[in-house]
């Protein structure tokens, strides 16, 4: 739906610019469809970014997603997260379990920044320990390069117990997505469906039910 969306816009862009406008239309168009620096979310926005339980699949199941906002997206950001918080506007966190074991979990945390640089700094001091030789070689720690479908992706796998980590930014929007004791490729699978729901949802839209 991305390339649709964007070669919509590039196409009506390209149109005004014989009258000089190109830029600011792609503006616009960026704004309305989700696409480029603009990206980001309301407090119901945020709610319904959060995935539902037939998202990644029938066995994964939670309860009721929570959100904050102000202080208290502060508080659940500064619980949750190894990182600074500054800037944070709106928090949300979403808990599922397969067949209501808690051993096979997906938990999905997601965070609106006042800009695009602080979403990106959260990130890069979220993901700074993962990096550290001494923590990969104790958890055995290996990173994970795919395409999410956000605008920058950090993964990583790690044992004792088995799990793996995915943080994304899109736009100003921070996603966390964390699997324990399942599979790599099924948290790969949460969270391209993550950062898909964060576009379609800024961009007006409705996500797959």
């Amino acid at each position: 739906m991305r390339t649709g969306l964007r070669a919509t816009a590039v196409a009506a862009a390209l149109l005004i610019g014989l009258t000089g406008c190109a830029g600011d239309a792609l503006d616009a168009l960026d704004e309305a469809t989700g696409e480029g620096d603009n990206i980001s979310l309301d407090a119901t926005g945020l709610s319904r970014a959060l995935p539902r339980d037939t998202d990644v699949g029938d066995a994964f199941q939670g309860s009721a997603p929570v959100t904050a906002q102000g202080a208290e997206a502060v508080e659940l950001c500064t619980g949750r997260t190894d990182a600074p918080c500054e800037g944070v506007t709106l928090g949300g966190l979403r808990e599922t379990v397969a067949g209501g074991s808690s051993d096979q979990r997906i938990d999905y945390l997601l965070f609106v920044f006042g800009s695009q640089e602080q979403a990106t700094t959260h990130v890069e001091k979220m993901t700074a320990g993962w990096k550290k030789a001494d923590v990969q070689k104790k958890r055995s720690v290996k990173p994970l390069t795919f395409d999410s479908g956000a605008d920058t992706t950090e993964a990583f796998t790690y044992s004792d117990p088995e799990g793996t980590n995915v943080y994304m930014r899109v736009g100003s929007v921070v996603s966390y997505v964390a699997g324990s004791r399942v599979s790599a490729e099924k948290a790969q699978e949460a969270a391209k469906m993550q950062a898909d729901r964060i576009r379609t949802i800024a961009a007006g839209h409705d996500p797959k039910k």
